[in-house]
């Protein structure tokens, strides 16, 4: 009897030791598991007992997406024209005048004739027709200096600002005719057997036959001109007088009405004409009978009522 208690309080102090082993073994067991405080996952052991801190959640500030301002426009770097370059304005057509069509150019060889016509003007919406410039140059006609010649001819019509000077002064043997505003100029690029190359024969070429250059006349001119009543006529310019020389031509009066000439060199051709006369009353002059005329009229009046006064009383007496 005297050992029961110090045997129970052994069975305690047993007791207790393994308890406290198998709770410092499941301790460590714990702490093994969870790993160490450094871990990729951010959390760290608060008590041996295996509980964890409850993380505090932070307000990240979620990104927003802010759109970039927009670009300023592109301001057009300005062309600079080398040195010494100068712009030449666009001349504009002065009013009332058309513009001209683009030349035209066909080939002569010298063995076959060669005819053509262009217009005068560009086409006009307004316009009932298009006045034409006709030529016809006749086969083995062209030389230089007597020796044949073939190579291309051009027609270019001319503006009305760019005509040479239509005056009494350049128009001294008919200074009341009228420019129709119609005016071409011809050239020739062309070669002879010897000449060794082709070139600018404008003026040294020549036509034998002439060659026939004709200006077509529209239904105004012909109306407002008193039909072939009125003067038509060609005319080419000399430079070397500066005035305009008459060619000698024909009017055909049929539609298309066209007036044409003759020519053996080239240069610059006009159309010309004068309007017809205008017939009116009579100018100016006194036909009243005055005082004279009247007391004649009288006289012979009076003589013939006496006459027949004289011859009735005849007839009576012989009754």
């Amino acid at each position: 009897m005297r050992y029961g208690p110090l045997i129970s309080n052994r069975r305690v102090l047993v007791f207790g030791v393994t308890s406290a082993l198998l709770l410092l073994t499941l301790a460590t067991v714990q702490v093994a598991l969870a790993g160490p405080s450094g871990s990729s996952s951010g959390q760290t052991v608060g008590t041996l007992s295996g509980t964890l801190p409850t993380p505090v959640p932070t307000n990240t500030p979620i990104p927003v997406a802010t759109q970039p301002p927009p670009s300023p426009p592109a301001i057009p770097t300005p062309t600079i024209p080398p040195a010494g370059a100068t712009e030449t304005p666009t001349p504009l057509p002065t009013a009332g005048e058309r513009s001209p069509a683009p030349p035209v150019t066909e080939s002569y060889s010298w063995y076959a004739p060669t005819a053509f016509e262009i217009p005068v003007f560009e086409p006009d919406a307004t316009a009932t027709a298009i006045p034409k410039v006709s030529l016809k140059v006749p086969a083995r006609s062209m030389n230089v200096g007597g020796q044949p010649a073939s190579g291309q001819i051009t027609v270019k019509p001319v503006k009305s600002s760019e005509v040479a000077d239509v005056s009494s002064a350049t128009i001294p043997d008919r200074p009341t005719l009228q420019f129709t505003g119609r005016s071409v100029e011809i050239n020739v690029f062309g070669e002879t057997a010897t000449s060794g190359g082709a070139s600018d024969i404008t003026d040294s070429v020549r036509f034998n036959p002439p060659l026939e250059i004709g200006f077509d006349i529209t239904d105004e001119e012909w109306e407002s001109n008193d039909g072939i009543a009125g003067t038509y006529e060609v005319r080419y310019f000399s430079v070397q007088e500066n005035r305009w020389v008459a060619l000698a031509g024909v009017v055909d009066p049929f539609p298309p009405r066209r007036v044409t000439a003759k020519t053996t060199h080239l240069t610059s051709f006009g159309l010309f004409f004068e309007p017809a006369p205008v017939l009116g009353p009579p100018d100016g002059g006194d036909y009243s009978l005055g005082n004279g005329g009247a007391g004649l009229i009288g006289l012979f009046g009076a003589t013939l009522i006496i006459v027949g006064f004289y011859v009735r009383r005849k007839a009576a007496a012989r009754i």
